[in-house]
């Protein structure tokens, strides 16, 4: 059977015959593939004779025709006159391609009708979703592994994106943040809107900046205070997002705090037996203008005993260290 048969469709012509990209195959109404195009042959392997005469279920997959996917098709083709799909077709060498399709009920002037099938191979693009949905979960696997907050924001500072370790700092167990406007947020925290300022600036010079201070006190009495850092965002759409790291550096700062409250603590109990040396010699000095042995030998006990002290002390900040 060649398409000439059916010149009475001539308003297919141009579909069927000059199509690059569009597969078109013309079925009865039992479903049997009366004409192929040379789109389809090139994008499914098939010869004419190997597909013309048989019924078009051959090209759907075994679960398709287990589900019975090809006879609904052409039922809701008969029964309402069109019918899509988007599902997989074989090819000729047994590999799967996803296509999108449209079947159409036609009729030639003497009333006899036939089914139009015009399929797209969107394959490839199949495949780039998927691709993308594959990375999305991959870079949410790597967001929820990271104990900084993480969060991206539109040039609104609405919050588009953030992890659970962003939620668990101010408190939000269901993780909705999408559109919350991220300084009010943070406005109690934000001392002279430093950080809303910085943010900011970010999104209008596309400058980063790093290592700025916010103070939290959200889901704990305890204060926390993170590092806060923020850098634009490459997006072909908008090109204003920004990305922002929270990082707790709550431990480091109450060590440092401990250091200098420590160091403090050293240097006074340090600058007693010092002070009090330094004026036994000074009174030393007095006393042996008037050679008075006796008091010079009680302060030099004294000073003895104080640099006893401070050997002692030395030795045991040298344990601690």
């Amino acid at each position: 059977v060649v398409l000439s048969h059916y010149a009475d469709l001539n308003y297919f012509h141009a579909l069927f015959n000059e199509s690059k990209e569009n597969s078109v195959l013309l079925l009865d109404e039992k479903g049997i593939i009366l004409e192929v195009n040379s789109a389809f042959i090139n994008s499914f392997g098939y010869e004419k004779e190997e597909v013309c005469g048989k019924n078009f279920k051959m090209l759907f997959t075994e679960e398709d025709q287990q589900k019975d996917r090809p006879e609904k098709e052409r039922a809701a083709v008969l029964s309402q006159g069109q019918a899509y799909d988007n599902n997989y077709l074989v090819q000729k060498d047994k590999m799967i391609t996803w296509v999108s399709g449209e079947s159409t009920l036609v009729k030639d002037d003497k009333g006899q009708k036939y089914i139009l099938k015009i399929i797209q191979n969107i394959n490839e693009q199949k495949i780039s979703e998927n691709s993308i949905i594959s990375l999305n979960d991959f870079n949410d696997s790597i967001l929820k592994s990271i104990e900084d907050g993480v969060i991206v924001l539109d040039k609104n500072l609405k919050i588009i994106k953030a992890n659970e370790a962003f939620s668990r700092i101010f408190n939000n167990p269901d993780n909705k943040v999408t559109d919350i406007i991220f300084t009010e947020l943070i406005a109690r925290y934000d001392k002279n809107n430093e950080l809303y300022y910085k943010i900011i600036q970010v999104v209008s010079s596309k400058k980063s900046f790093s290592n700025a201070l916010m103070q939290i006190n959200a889901n704990t009495e305890n204060e926390k205070i993170f590092e806060v850092s923020c850098s634009p965002l490459k997006d072909s759409f908008t090109g204003s997002n920004v990305l922002m790291i929270v990082h707790d550096i709550t431990v480091q700062k109450l060590a440092e705090r401990d250091r200098d409250d420590m160091i403090g603590f050293i240097g006074h109990e340090l600058r007693n037996p010092m002070t009090s040396v330094l004026l036994s010699h000074n009174l030393m000095e007095e006393l042996i203008k008037n050679e008075n042995a006796a008091v010079i030998k009680e302060l030099l006990e004294r000073s003895k005993k104080n640099v006893l002290r401070l050997n002692k002390m030395i030795s045991e900040l040298y344990n601690s260290t």
